[in-house]
């Protein structure tokens, strides 16, 4: 487990640094631009928030050219709701994409 979080550690900024390039294609910015944790238990819950900190504090100084308010984060699960462990009404205000 800890090899796949460094690894995926160091691919979230070499994607922004693709974007960041003055070679890429601004097309593709949405593509590079997008994080996508799998599994929405807390391991993922946790790694979609550490990669909006990641975004929003940490890249902001390092990326000028790209648009970091572009950047987003899908956090995606087979299962019908995030944090599926926890009771539903834990979470009322909660929508889930369909």
């Amino acid at each position: 487990m800890a090899g796949r979080t460094v690894a995926d550690r160091n691919r979230n900024p070499h994607c922004f640094e693709q974007a960041d390039s003055r070679k890429e294609d601004p097309t593709r910015h949405r593509d590079l631009l997008t994080l996508c944790p799998v599994g929405a238990g807390h391991y993922g819950v946790e790694r979609a928030a550490a990669s909006l900190t990641l975004v929003s504090n940490t890249l902001k100084s390092a990326f000028k050219r790209v648009k970091l308010n572009r950047a987003r984060v899908i956090l995606l699960d087979a299962g019908q709701r995030v944090l599926g462990t926890f009771a539903e009404r834990d979470f009322p205000r909660l929508r889930y994409a369909a």
